[in-house]
């Protein structure tokens, strides 16, 4: 439960003026269930409100062993307080759907959240959502790997040429999708491993690209990703090296890149 917020200053080409100093939160990989309660997250909770995020995006995992832990879920949820209205930003992860994704689908948007499955919306300059545009800033989420059928073609064809960020719960879709432009694509689900082990790193890791996609930022073939350590854990209650992460990206113009705070 030792919380770590990481912060960076993400660097996106072509970000218009209007939207500089924008701050988006990360927090992936809830794990609402049985060994994740919500005492134990609300300190998580607070600790993104107090970076006074204008956006918030959740890249799935809310719940572990049943559909019933979604309305713990939609009531952590409640207590986001993005700047921008609505501006809880979800997608699905594998869990979500393995134990109850129509609980999902009817609590987290009386929550207040969105959600982004195999869809987009356009923040504008004037820092309202839209569906389309020319100038702005794209932000998208794609469907699980494991357990949807994300469409990431599909996605992001036909959107206008502005900065895109892109939520997916499985960072192994960078390796497998891929054709438009993303300037950042934001994940969990690998948890950063929960062990770190000297010399060994992270011995087991749900990805096929062994300890590629464990924690950070990663070049993936296309396009970079930050697979965030997530908030939660699943299979087992433990982390050893490997703290939860709640991340703040402050937009900036620039060369596309990542600066810690």
């Amino acid at each position: 439960r030792r919380y770590v917020l990481e912060k960076f200053d993400l660097l996106l080409p072509d970000l218009p003026p209007e939207l500089e100093g924008i701050r988006v939160v990360l927090m992936s990989d809830w794990h609402c269930g049985p060994v994740c309660r919500p005492d134990d997250l609300r300190p998580a909770i607070r600790m993104a409100n107090a970076c006074s995020p204008d956006l918030i995006l959740v890249p799935g995992d809310f719940i572990s062993r049943s559909g019933e832990y979604f309305h713990e879920a939609a009531e952590l949820a409640s207590q986001l307080r993005p700047r921008l209205p609505q501006g809880t930003l979800i997608s699905w992860g594998n869990h979500d759907y393995w134990h109850g994704l129509e609980n999902g689908l009817k609590e987290m948007p009386r929550a207040g959240c969105q959600i982004l499955r195999n869809s987009s919306l356009l923040l504008t300059p004037k820092r309202e959502f839209a569906e389309s545009g020319d100038k702005g800033l794209w932000l998208c989420g794609l469907d699980d790997l494991w357990a949807g059928k994300p469409d990431f073609a599909g996605t992001l064809s036909g959107l206008s040429d502005c900065p895109r960020l892109v939520m997916s719960h499985n960072p192994d879709l960078a390796e497998e999708q891929f054709g438009s432009r993303v300037d950042l694509m934001v994940s969990g689900h690998t948890h950063g491993g929960q062990i770190w082990v000297p010399t060994l790193g992270t011995p087991v890791l749900p990805s096929r690209y062994g300890q590629k996609y464990a924690s950070g930022w990663v070049e993936a073939p296309h396009y970079p990703v930050y697979v965030s350590r997530g908030v939660g854990t699943s299979s087992l209650p433990i982390r050893l090296g490997v703290p939860p992460e709640v991340t703040l990206f402050v937009l900036r113009r620039g060369p596309r890149g990542l600066l810690r705070a």
